[in-house]
Order: C-alpha cells, then structure tokens, then sequence
C-alpha cells in the first residue's frame, strides 16, 4: 500500500511541476503540421508575437440521410471556409488542417465561416486554455491524495489566466444541413 501511495504522490508532484512549466505547455500545446494550411497576416510586424502555432482540424459535417435506429451520424462533407481574426486570416476546403497562431495569454476569438450548398455557416472560435486546465487537475490530484486544504489553496490559484499561459484553438467541426 505504501508503495501505491507513493507512486501516486510522485506523479502528482511530477505533473504539478511540468504544468507549470512553461517550455513543457508550448512543446505539449504547439505543433504546426507541416502540410497545413498557414494563415495570412495583415500586419507582417504581428508575426513576431506569435508565441507558436498549433495545427486544428476543421470538418464540416451533415446529418446523414440514412439515419438507423435513431443514431444521427454526421458524414463529412467538403465547403469552402474562410477564419477571420484580429489581424490574420485564412480560406481553405474542409477537411482541412490549419496551423491556427497563439499570441499566448493574449490569443483572441476568430470566426469560422463556411459555404456549402450556397448557405453560409459560422462559428466563433474560442480560445481554450490548457495551461489552467493542468494546473486545476495538479491541484485536485493533491487535495485527493495529500491533503484537502493544500488542494483547495492551490485550486484557488490555479483559476483564472496567468502571464505565461498559452491559448490554443482546439479541433472545430461545424454542421451544415
């Protein structure tokens, strides 16, 4: 039992360490593809507060026509998309992957636009952070395992966006009829 409890206290201190890390959340966080759509910027001088680019997967996706059992299946259709943000932009066909820029704490919402059949759909887009995400998960982990009262203090911290955290676009698919 000792053996269980101590393994599980070194991992809980082994990922409150990495999370907070700032190199280890841009190397887990940050990954351009290489075959991806890139996006265009407006201002050339705005690439340099890029902290890094992930690479998201947009679909488009209708409800199939040949629904069974009452299980809605979308199919993956082609449409013509465009992302709209402050100061970038990118047009491509889903399925597509496009290596989308964090400005770190800073990243803002874009908007999604797609055609398909001549009807245009739109989503916001909205920056996820999983800097915060680690460190609330390090946080219950501790209070679980070590004591509740050092978990619920370091909760409390973990919340809202700190200095050196990085926001990512997380995989989009949109629904088109």
């Amino acid at each position: 039992m000792k053996h269980y409890v101590a393994m599980a206290l070194s991992l809980v201190l082994l990922n409150a360490c990495t999370s907070a890390d700032p190199d280890v959340a841009k190397k887990q966080h940050l990954r351009a593809k290489a075959d991806a759509v890139n996006v265009k910027f407006s201002d050339p001088a705005l690439i340099k507060t890029v902290v890094g680019f992930r690479g998201v997967n947009f679909t488009t996706t209708r409800p199939d026509a040949n629904e069974t059992i009452g299980v809605d299946k979308g199919v993956d259709v082609n449409s013509s998309c465009k992302i709209q943000a402050s100061g970038y932009s990118a047009d491509f066909t889903t399925p597509a992957v496009v290596n989308m820029p964090s400005f770190g704490k800073y990243t803002q919402n874009a908007k999604l636009s797609c055609t398909y059949n001549d009807r245009e759909y739109s989503k916001t887009l909205k920056p996820h952070n999983p800097s915060k995400s680690s460190r609330k998960g390090a946080a219950v982990a501790v209070g679980l395992l070590v004591c509740s009262a050092c978990g619920g203090i370091m909760l409390a911290e973990a919340g809202g966006t700190r200095e050196d955290d990085i926001l990512v676009f997380e995989d989009v698919e949109l629904e088109v009829r």
